[in-house]
């Protein structure tokens, strides 16, 4: 059996049903408008310690389900670089891998991302919506390796839900590759 986990919110998703598709898809709604350090996305860091903070449960879940999962399994929101970025942070993390690698990779979506950036500013309704819009799309490379420093990943996961048994398992994994 394929996998996918789908972080997307409600909205993120609306055009997009769910189709008869030849995988199964667990969907981990991670709706990042519900948390204000999001909506007002003063920094990174800021913005991903809110979601870290307010949807921990929803990162435990989507971590387990990957762990459990037999191969291949793909993760994704809509665009794959915050709530995507976090949950393959937490796992990178949890086998041990080292901050400025995990920096290194997360850094690497924007330069995927950056030919959708520049119209996304320009079609800003106002001011204040192209200022946020840049520093949502201003990452300075340790932003993943600063968020994820003093975290305890595995208690913070466990805490949330997970157990240890699949983490211990997604380590393997991950380490084995």
């Amino acid at each position: 059996m394929r996998t996918a986990v789908d972080l997307r919110s409600e909205f993120d998703a609306t055009g997009d049903p769910p189709g008869d598709l030849p995988i199964e898809v667990i969907r981990i709604p991670v709706n990042s408008n519900d948390v204000p350090v999001v909506a007002e996305w003063p920094s990174m860091q800021e913005a991903y310690a809110g979601l870290l903070d307010r949807f921990a449960q929803e990162f435990a879940s989507a971590v387990t389900v990957i762990a459990r999962a037999e191969d291949p399994v793909v993760v994704h929101c809509l665009v794959g670089r915050d709530r995507t970025g976090l949950v393959c942070g937490l796992m990178l993390r949890l086998a041990g891998v080292e901050l400025g690698a995990i920096a290194e990779d997360h850094a690497r979506s924007d330069i995927y991302l950056e030919p959708w950036w520049k119209p996304w500013h320009d079609d800003a309704k106002d001011e204040e919506t192209r200022q946020r819009r840049m520093r949502v799309t201003t990452m300075p490379d340790s932003a993943m390796a600063d968020v994820l420093a003093d975290l305890d990943v595995r208690a913070y996961l466990v805490e949330a839900g997970a157990d240890d048994a699949a983490l211990d398992r997604i380590a393997a994994r991950l380490r084995e590759r």
